[in-house]
């Protein structure tokens, strides 16, 4: 199945000029995808994705020894949902933590169900109150250049990537008005290599070099919880009041590890 899912590319050569190439190609890709949303109020339907981008390569070769590559490239990526079911797995540690705090049995807590289903029986749909989106752009250049001697060669490579992503909109992935995350991300990376090698049909081969590398990654996680709201949905299952500390303590990990706890008695 391709979950009506399109792809548009194309490729060419340019010549401009004796001893000047070019190449550019692109591409265009959609798919409506998979993973569903059953909760109208999600207002996003499904984990579809759009992406775009192009690369554009010159080749300059101004005499026999020596060869000048420049490549660019761009690619925009978009997504709505994300590419997860719930499992219905319960992490054993963070059970047990909160059935010795507060005198739950273990086997009183379930996942959170708000009628989607568990994988493998549902491998399709979700059930979030918030659309969801994550968006990504990617710049990449590099420089390459080689000049042949008589027996050995000098080649030099620069590169360059900015990528940049963030992810805005439903922040516990269940029908419970609960939280809503803003994250963005930008890395930057640059590096530029220098090497010798030698270039003959001889037994001794040698080559030598440097490399110099810089990395730069900023992140930013912004998560609005409305602890109130989560609370007074919990308490049913939990017999505690809304304003209740220990309430507030179980909705805190009950969001990290998708948990309610729903015992016969309290």
């Amino acid at each position: 199945a391709n979950f009506d899912s399109y792809l548009t590319k194309g490729a060419g050569n340019v010549p401009l000029g004796e001893n000047v190439a070019a190449r550019v190609s692109g591409f265009y890709r959609t798919t409506e995808g998979l993973i569903e949303d059953i909760d109208p109020q999600g207002g996003i339907a499904r984990n579809d994705k759009e992406s775009y981008g192009g690369r554009l390569a010159v080749r300059y070769t101004p005499n026999a020894r020596l060869t000048i590559d420049v490549g660019l490239s761009y690619v925009d990526y978009e997504q709505g949902l994300d590419n997860n079911v719930p499992s219905g797995v319960l992490l054993p540690d963070t059970v047990e933590l909160l059935s010795e705090g507060l005198g739950i049995p273990v086997e009183d807590f379930s996942a959170i169900n708000s009628g989607e289903g568990f994988f493998p029986d549902n491998d399709e749909n979700v059930s979030v109150d918030s659309p969801f989106e994550r968006t990504a752009e990617t710049l990449t250049a590099n420089l390459r250049a080689q000049y042949d001697f008589d027996g050995w060669s000098l080649t030099g490579i620069a590169g360059y990537i900015d990528n940049s992503t963030r992810l805005v909109g439903e922040g516990d992935f269940t029908s419970l008005t609960f939280s809503v995350d803003d994250f963005d991300e930008e890395f930057d990376s640059f590096s530029v290599e220098l090497r010798a090698a030698s270039d003959t049909d001889g037994p001794l081969q040698w080559t030598f070099g440097a490399l110099y590398a810089e990395d730069s990654l900023v992140e930013n996680d912004i998560r609005v919880v409305n602890l109130g709201e989560f609370a007074s949905a919990t308490n049913l299952q939990l017999g505690l009041p809304a304003e209740s500390a220990t309430n507030i303590f179980v909705t805190a990990l009950a969001f990290e590890t998708g948990l309610a706890a729903t015992p016969e008695e309290t």
